[in-house]
């Protein structure tokens, strides 16, 4: 149960992860990162892809388990699949609630946070910022070099440390079939 938690988790902060990066939040350019999260349950691969136009995608694996969601702003909706329930997308409304709860939740993140300084990881030189939050604390590092999470430490009182780091990065821009749904 707690794996499955941590993965609807995982999932969700992808989604979230997506749409600041499709409302250019995050870079305006296209990229692809691969990610490499561990914690107490195991290890999980995230891909995120953003086409520079609108669109993100982000791919979650976790054991021999893969979902995917795309976010597209031009359309205003987001979609989620998961292969294990048959391969249907679930289509959620991109409205304006939805973009008004999420930018609340970053405005509350900044409001909530105070700056960790500079520090290099990985050949990225980084500036880092501490969130507190509703009993969770996150340590995320941003390369300014390529404008991307590059780490992130998560303390969450059930569900433990998490720790993201980038394995790959790419500057180029995502084939287009992977913003269409499969």
């Amino acid at each position: 149960m707690r794996s499955e938690l941590q993965g609807l988790v995982s999932f969700s902060i992808s989604v979230m992860t997506m749409w600041q990066v499709a409302h250019a939040a995050q870079p305006i350019h296209p990229y692809k990162a691969v990610y490499e999260e561990k914690s107490s349950s195991g290890v999980t691969l995230r891909t995120q892809y953003y086409d520079g136009k609108g669109r993100g995608r982000v791919e979650v694996q976790r054991g021999a388990n893969q979902s995917y969601g795309i976010a597209d702003l031009n359309q205003h909706k987001i979609f989620m699949c998961d292969p294990r329930l048959g391969g249907s997308a679930m289509e959620m409304p991109l409205d304006r609630e939805m973009e008004n709860s999420l930018s609340g939740l970053g405005d509350a993140c900044r409001k909530a946070s105070r700056p960790l300084g500079k520090k290099v990881i990985d050949g990225h030189p980084c500036t880092g910022i501490h969130y507190d939050m509703d009993g969770y604390s996150v340590d995320y590092w941003e390369g300014d070099d390529i404008g991307i999470r590059v780490m992130s430490v998560c303390n969450h009182p059930a569900l433990g440390t998490t720790v993201t780091k980038l394995r790959s990065y790419s500057s180029e821009s995502p084939n287009p079939t992977l913003f269409q749904l499969k």
